[in-house]
């Protein structure tokens, strides 16, 4: 393998081209064959407030998707830089990365917080609400003591939300509907 260096100004220089799907797929598919990128990959997704840093993040959520085992190692690592990532296009791979991941019931209270505030947050842009409200319902299977409050933002939502926002609050419901018979 090159250098650090080389790595890192390989993959901006992938991440600055095309900006298609199948470009983005294609980025994922090298970073599956070759896992050790994926800590750089990483790395620019957090250092880079541009588009380069969402686009980053984008390929780890592809990644994420075909293999999800292999972003387990960066998981804990998001949670502490979460918060302040930016653009917003970063959160929202992120949390959308974290609400599917086995270790997410390791990481919280503090990412339960982040979720709660973001999806109360009428601010925050709809798929980083979508995502933080999947990721408080995968935690209510373990603690339905705070399904009380989801139901609340839920509600909220489904009177102020976008439709995205308020299709995902009705279809949450309906599974918290479930899961409070079981």
């Amino acid at each position: 393998m090159k250098n650090s260096v080389a790595v890192s100004d390989q993959l901006l220089d992938l991440l600055q081209n095309r900006q298609n799907r199948k470009h983005f797929d294609d980025i994922a598919l090298l970073v599956i064959d070759s896992p050790e990128l994926i800590q750089k990959l990483f790395e620019i997704a957090i250092s880079q407030k541009t588009n380069l840093g969402m686009r980053a993040s984008w390929v780890l959520d592809i990644v994420s998707q075909q293999r999800p085992k292999l972003l387990e190692p960066i998981i804990s690592q998001v949670l502490p830089l979460l918060e302040n990532l930016s653009p917003s296009g970063n959160k929202r791979n992120f949390m959308k990365i974290i609400s599917k991941s086995a270790q997410i019931e390791k990481l919280g209270g503090p990412l339960l917080d982040i979720a709660f505030k973001w999806a109360s947050n009428p601010e925050m842009p709809a798929a980083v609400r979508v995502h933080s409200i999947e990721t408080i319902y995968r935690f209510a299977h373990a603690e339905p003591d705070i399904i009380p409050e989801l139901i609340l933002i839920l509600e909220d939502i489904k009177l102020r939300g976008s439709n995205a926002e308020k299709a995902k609050a009705r279809n949450t419901l309906k599974l918290l509907e479930k899961l409070k018979k079981l």
